[in-house]
């Protein structure tokens, strides 16, 4: 699972050569956060943890996990590229919420300790 993450993040980060330097920095911080949830996430539930997002439900399997966090990665690499083109001003704030949104999930996956 981690080598599938870490290609469709090389793909992203690829396709956003036309974003400012900037842009482009923040959307491959956020990507690299994003798969690391998806990694903390299913070591955590190896050990017997429960996924708290309600879209994956209790015990996903890591497939789900997978295609969830793709797909996080591609709607929100969709989403900068429309405020690359129609908003950057808002750039900034959209990246930073989403990277400590992100950031938080991680920090919490690895503070679990379960059985």
């Amino acid at each position: 699972m981690e080598r599938i993450l870490l290609i469709v993040l090389c793909l992203l980060c690829c396709s956003c050569a036309t974003w400012r330097p900037s842009t482009r920095y923040e959307e491959m911080t956020y990507q690299f956060v994003n798969v690391a949830d998806g990694i903390s996430t299913v070591d955590r539930l190896r050990y017997g943890c429960s996924e708290k997002n309600p879209l994956l439900g209790q015990h996903p399997s890591q497939k789900d996990v997978a295609v969830f966090i793709v797909s996080a990665g591609l709607i929100h690499a969709a989403f900068t590229n429309y405020l690359e083109n129609n908003h950057p001003e808002l750039i900034p704030y959209s990246q930073g919420i989403s990277i400590g949104f992100k950031t938080g999930a991680v920090i919490h996956n690895m503070s679990l300790s379960c059985n």
